[in-house]
């Protein structure tokens, strides 16, 4: 499995170096630039499987950088997602060029959100490079290093904790019945039922929450599960 490469462009210094620091947590390779303008001579070198665009650089355009890209041999198949300024809605036809929602991020978002983005537009566009690594709200699963993190804290789970804690976060803020649990994690076992489920739903909860954190599982009454805000 490949690197992700990823050239961010952010004016904000502070803001740039905390998403870089982000990204490359997450594994991958990224680059990044203060100033639009220097774009595209940085795009003839570096080659990113995706880039990031601050929508407001003074005295550069974001939008119409990438219209140009998309005319180019080299770029016309370069993913861009664009993060907006709060309050911002962008010119309509800039907006309209942007085929899905998953094309822009708005401010103020939090990293999590930003790192959930990221991982869904490479899914969508080039999963080739993707990393295992799942991102729901503030928990983070490394499906490489078999590690769970919340908060900057490692938590450890037993292996039927671990494998339903994945399931739920490769299906987010999706109601997840208990067979589909079952035919998942425990491979429909004949001697099963859904309360061995809502057991071990109870443990994954309680290994979460342990330093007080708040429940990111959420039950779906008459369906199963959910996990993710």
């Amino acid at each position: 499995m490949t690197t992700p490469k990823i050239l961010l462009v952010q004016e904000d210094e502070s803001l740039r170096a905390l998403l870089k620091h982000a990204l490359e947590s997450q594994g991958c390779r990224v680059e990044a630039l203060g100033r639009g303008e220097a774009t595209e001579e940085y795009l003839k070198t570096f080659e990113p499987d995706l880039l990031i665009l601050e929508s407001s650089l003074p005295l550069f355009s974001s939008f119409a950088l990438r219209t140009r890209l998309r005319k180019q041999p080299d770029t016309r198949n370069l993913p861009v997602l664009i993060i907006l300024s709060e309050g911002e809605i962008g010119n309509g036809r800039d907006l309209k060029a942007t085929t899905t929602p998953d094309d822009f991020i708005r401010k103020p978002f939090s990293m999590p959100e930003f790192l959930a983005r990221v991982r869904t537009f490479l899914r969508r566009v080039k999963p080739e490079v993707l990393v295992d690594v799942l991102v729901v709200d503030d928990v983070i699963l490394d499906k490489q290093q078999h590690q769970i993190i919340r908060n900057g804290r490692k938590i450890h789970l037993g292996i039927t904790e671990y494998n339903l804690l994945e399931f739920l976060m490769e299906n987010p803020r999706k109601a997840i019945s208990r067979q589909q649990l079952m035919d998942s994690v425990w491979n429909n076992a004949v001697d099963l039922d859904g309360r061995v489920v809502d057991v071990y739903i109870l443990r994954l909860r309680k290994a979460l929450r342990i330093a007080g954190e708040t429940d990111i599982i959420s039950t779906i009454r008459g369906v199963g599960y959910s996990i993710g805000s």
